[in-house]
């Protein structure tokens, strides 16, 4: 197997590319999240008599915007994938680094890892909850 020394460049757009995908995917994730509110937040209106609108419409409109959202959040999803489709032969072949540029990479690592944990731990509880408002929803209807 053949090794290729990277450049500092390659390194620091490689990082940056990571890390603006993470970004995009929790993006993606909060948006798909959210994407049931406007909905719930229109029948909720309706039967609390504060749009006169039927019920049936606002539903609709309600499934239009979350639908909006959630292809909105899947473009953050395929934005993502492109940023690290990339550096994907970096992630899979043998580079040769020198150890600075090696102890840069893990200091990126150790940075982003508090962030990155945090944020998969709130996307992951913020998943689970998100069933809540529905089932509020049918329980005080």
């Amino acid at each position: 197997m053949t090794t290729h020394a990277l450049t500092q460049n390659t390194i620091n757009q490689f990082l940056a590319a990571r890390k603006k995908a993470a970004t995009q995917i929790a993006i993606g994730v909060l948006l798909c999240i959210l994407a049931a509110a406007p909905l719930l937040i229109l029948i909720s209106f309706t039967h609390l008599g504060l749009f006169r609108l039927p019920l049936e419409m606002m539903v609709i409109l309600g499934v239009i915007i979350l639908l909006i959202l959630v292809a909105i959040g899947v473009s953050f999803f395929i934005a993502a994938d492109h940023q690290t489709k990339i550096y994907e032969e970096l992630e899979y072949e043998n580079c040769e680094l020198s150890n600075e540029q090696a102890e840069q990479i893990r200091q990126a690592k150790r940075n982003f890892s508090k962030p990155y944990t945090n944020m998969t731990i709130t996307a992951t509880v913020l998943c689970i909850l998100s069933a809540v408002p529905l089932l509020c929803g049918v329980l005080f209807h």
